[in-house]
């Protein structure tokens, strides 16, 4: 058993917002079919725009967050993507009643030296190397609001 199967029962029920522009651009496909197949996973996809045969969801990504069905208090969201998805998804979060305490955003930026030397990585006042690159959403969300940061 993996780690993390062995720890899966320390958390609720857990929902995976996924959003791709295209069909063609859903990566994982083999492990989304997998997930989909367990009964304490909630997979959700979506398409900016549909091509081919897709017969899921069509739109951006945001409008996925009210088929959660969570209970906002005991709720926490990781989000990893660009960064301008993040900035709305997060603020989606907060109108379904999520605080930015409990959003957690991925920041990958170019990284080189791992030790906040470079700066090819900062981001404001911090350095992605050294400070994240995971950090609560209240804590960078005043950055999200500035262009080309």
């Amino acid at each position: 058993m993996h780690q993390i199967e062995a720890q899966r029962s320390h958390y609720g029920r857990i929902a995976l917002l996924y959003g791709a522009r295209t069909p063609a651009d859903i990566l994982y496909q083999r492990e989304l079919a997998h997930w989909r197949q367990r009964f304490d996973l909630d997979i959700f996809v979506t398409v900016d725009a549909a091509t081919g045969d897709w017969r899921g969801s069509v739109g951006v990504v945001t409008r996925l967050v009210p088929r959660m069905a969570c209970d906002p208090m005991k709720t926490l969201a990781f989000l990893c993507g660009p960064e301008v998805m993040m900035r709305f998804m997060a603020l989606e979060l907060e109108k379904y009643g999520l605080a930015s305490e409990q959003i957690f955003v991925s920041m990958e930026r170019n990284m080189k030296c791992a030790l906040g030397w470079c700066g090819h990585c900062q981001y404001g006042p911090h350095f992605l190397c050294k400070d994240g690159p995971i950090f609560p959403y209240s804590r960078v969300q005043r950055l999200f609001t500035i262009r080309e940061i």
